[in-house]
């Protein structure tokens, strides 16, 4: 945990007595506090007054009071005759025995003439020291702590949390055991115990955590943990305490903290964002945090992955509006009063498949945080964060520019979910984000429509729903004209959401995460010259628009077909009206490939509150 010392000290005082000496009073006796006492060596009595009316001050005792250990009693006084005539001084009573071990016991003063007796009063906490000794006129002179002969403080300082750190709670919990260390100085050592407790930040009245004992008998450095619920932003206190706990010092956090939900951020550019647009969207949660590339948390703002220096694995110079501020922005209206803190991974165009150091598979066997590779540096980061519960990537471009097989993305996506349930925790989930549309020429990305299909496909085939989830689809999103192939701010707080649901959606907050599916395609017409295809919906219960669809192709014998007009028949069925029939083999697809236009029109949307969009076929329907 990364922390930050702050101190506070204690200072405590005790209220002194003097006793009179009335005719012929014995002095105030004392009994021990916590730390026990030794009491000084008495002064001999005064005499009384030559008119042989008052008695003679009784004298203090001479004997050496016992040391109690523990909260002992102190000493108990004699009772021997203080005086034997009105104008004699008198005599020193003995000192008595040491009290019982756990409590205390007031002395009784001897009594001198006609002088009355004087109970001895309390000294305080820690009893007095060998400087503390009683007059002969009775006032308690310089009581000090024990083993002092004078005043001391109890000074406790409390390591504190980062300003704006997110303690990942135990994964699918509602808790966390969160680590407190500190230092205690305590000259007289009569601190029994230290206890912390946990306060709203900002009143530091609301109680979060009650005082609870981490740590039995301290000295010097401290370490213990405490229970704490999720939610934020709290402040840390700490105090020493003696065996009746009572206060000795205390110290109090400065920082805000928080239990939640950390995610971490993987995959290329599109999760590092576009460098091209510097207009970015605010985040409109206090509760949520970064810990961004300087290995710091603070508060969340775009551009989220900057920092850092070029010599480190996922260092990007090109940076710009995200998709992050958009999900915190979801996450925090569905995970409300729960700090989520997000920490950077992703590097621009990084490959999932070989064996690269900025290829995602890629372990080094013998230090799995080993951060000279992209995984390794994800994991340190993310155990430098404290943990993480979900992990979030937007990757795929650059697998399909390197002709990357259907078969060795989908296995290497199982990969790299073992990796990180190996090194992480065993049921850690991965999100991962659909690729867009391929703007780029070939020249430049070899982009094809195949390679981009096929992609597009592993990603599809690969959610489960439980373990690798399709977070989100960016095949609608509009690209920005002057990066290609990476999308417009507008197309960054469309994906927000949808992955933000899918999240949601795993933790039973949400009833859906994906969109409408094709699930087949008939002929409406014995003549074969009129398609229909089946929608099954999610998460909205009707399709739009209703005219002027886009995206379908029609093969006969993988020949393609012209299309008269694609127009919604129902809620469920999309209807293909044909320019001339089917003879051979039907098949339908949609959204096939690169897609090379900015901005995608006429795509199929539900009616859910995110509009998602209808999703591409991984393989052709077989018109029955």
């Amino acid at each position: 945990m990364l922390l930050r010392r702050v101190s506070v000290i204690l200072g405590l005082t005790f209220a002194y007595a003097a006793c009179t000496s009335g005719a012929g009073r014995a002095p105030l006796g004392a009994a021990a506090g916590a730390g026990g006492f030794v009491a000084g060596a008495g002064e001999a009595g005064v005499p009384g007054g030559g008119d042989g009316v008052e008695a003679g001050t009784g004298g203090t005792s001479t004997g050496t009071g016992g040391t109690s250990n523990g909260g002992a009693g102190g000493a108990q006084g004699g009772t021997q005759r203080a005086g034997s005539g009105f104008d004699d001084a008198g005599a020193p009573s003995t000192g008595g025995a040491s009290g019982e071990d756990g409590g205390w016991v007031p002395p009784i003063g001897g009594t001198s003439g006609n002088g009355d007796a004087a109970l001895g009063g309390r000294a305080g906490v820690g009893g007095v020291a060998g400087g503390g000794a009683f007059s002969a006129s009775g006032g308690l002179e310089g009581a000090g702590f024990a083993g002092g002969g004078g005043s001391a403080s109890v000074n406790i300082a409390v390591d504190d949390f980062s300003e704006y750190q997110v303690v990942q709670r135990v994964p699918l919990g509602a808790s966390q055991l969160v680590s407190v260390h500190g230092k205690l100085t305590d000259p007289g050592t009569r601190t029994r115990a230290i206890e912390a407790r946990v306060v709203d930040f900002a009143t530091g009245m609301t109680e979060v955590v009650p005082w609870t004992s981490i740590v039995a008998a301290p000295t010097g450095n401290f370490s213990g943990q405490l229970e704490v619920p999720e939610g934020g932003w709290y402040r840390i206190a700490v105090r020493a305490v003696d065996a009746a706990r009572t206060a000795l010092g205390a110290g109090l956090g400065a920082h805000r903290w928080g239990v939640g939900i950390n995610v971490l951020l993987i995959g290329q550019s599109n999760m590092v964002g576009n460098g091209n647009v510097q207009t970015f969207t605010q985040v409109t949660s206090d509760l949520s945090a970064l810990y961004g590339n300087d290995n710091r948390w603070k508060h969340l703002a775009d551009p989220y992955d900057g920092g850092g220096t070029a010599s480190e694995i996922d260092y990007d110079s090109w940076i710009g509006a995200s998709l992050v501020p958009s999900l915190a922005n979801a996450l925090a209206t569905t995970f409300v009063g729960v700090p989520v803190g997000f920490v950077t991974a992703a590097r621009g165009s990084s490959p999932l498949h070989g064996n690269e150091d900025i290829s995602w598979v890629k372990r080094t066997a013998a230090n799995h945080a080993d951060t000279s590779n992209l995984y390794g540096n994800s994991l340190s980061n993310a155990r430098a964060a404290g943990g993480v519960e979900v992990v979030v990537m937007h990757q795929g471009e650059t697998d399909a520019t390197n002709e990357t097989s259907k078969a060795d993305y989908e296995a290497d996506l199982q990969t790299l979910l073992a990796h990180y349930r190996e090194d992480l925790y065993d049921t850690v989930p991965l999100f991962i984000c659909q690729i867009g549309r391929a703007t780029t020429t070939l020249a430049d990305k070899n982009r094809t429509d195949e390679n981009v299909q096929l992609i597009r496909s592993a990603q599809h085939d690969s959610d489960d729903g439980a373990n690798v989830l399709l977070a989100a689809l960016a095949i609608d999103l509009p690209l920005d004209p002057s990066a290609a192939d990476h999308y417009t701010k507008a197309g960054h707080d469309l994906l927000g959401p949808r992955i933000a649901n899918a999240i949601s959606y795993y933790f039973g907050k949400s009833q859906y995460y994906r969109g409408p599916a094709l699930t087949s395609a008939t002929y409406a017409t014995s003549a074969r010259d009129v398609i229909e295809v089946h929608v099954q919906h999610r998460g909205g219960k009707d399709i739009s628009p209703s005219s002027g669809i886009n995206g379908f192709q029609v093969f006969d014998d993988g020949a393609p077909v012209a299309l008269a007009a694609t127009t919604r028949k129902n809620a469920s069925t999309i209807s293909i009206a044909l320019d001339a029939p089917i003879s051979g083999i039907g098949s339908v697809r949609y959204l096939y490939g690169r897609l090379s236009v900015n901005s995608l029109s006429g795509a199929v949307h539900d009616d859910s509150d995110l509009a998602l969009p209808l999703e591409p076929t991984a393989s052709d329907l077989i018109v029955q």
